[in-house]
């Protein structure tokens, strides 16, 4: 005798066999599924992946041009793996990287600092929380 499950679908028990319980259950998660899926797109927006980078300055489009341009003349010259080509390079990228680094750390120190100074110091609690 085959398993028999009870389901309550809006307050109705229905009894169904082991086949039939599957397949509505996955029914019901592709739809489910499904529904998320379709409000997620029409209401949440998407934003691009740099949109989000707000540390992002005017120094680091240079440093990341120069580091770019370094690039393309050391691929140019045959990427040569020592030299003053090869030094000029290297030394492009890491300017880039330290400055986004700093850059990074900066902003989230002050996004932190930012934070704290909206808390009140003694409970812990936002102070924009509207107190009754």
């Amino acid at each position: 005798m085959p398993n028999i499950y009870i389901l309550q679908f809006t307050y109705k028990k229905i009894k169904l066999s082991n086949n039939t319980t599957v397949l509505l259950l996955e029914i019901y998660y592709n739809e489910i599924v499904s529904t998320l899926k379709v409000c997620s797109d029409i209401y949440i927006p998407l934003v691009r992946k740099s949109a989000m980078k707000h540390y992002w300055s005017t120094a680091l489009v240079d440093l990341k041009l120069a580091s770019i341009n370094t690039y393309d003349v050391w691929v140019l010259s045959g990427k040569p793996k020592q030299g003053p080509v090869f030094d000029v390079m290297k030394d492009a990228k890491y300017k880039y990287k330290l400055a986004v680094r700093d850059a990074v750390q900066s902003y989230e120190i002050r996004f932190i600092d930012d934070l704290y100074e909206q808390t009140d110091r003694h409970t812990h609690k936002p102070s924009y929380i509207y107190r009754s």
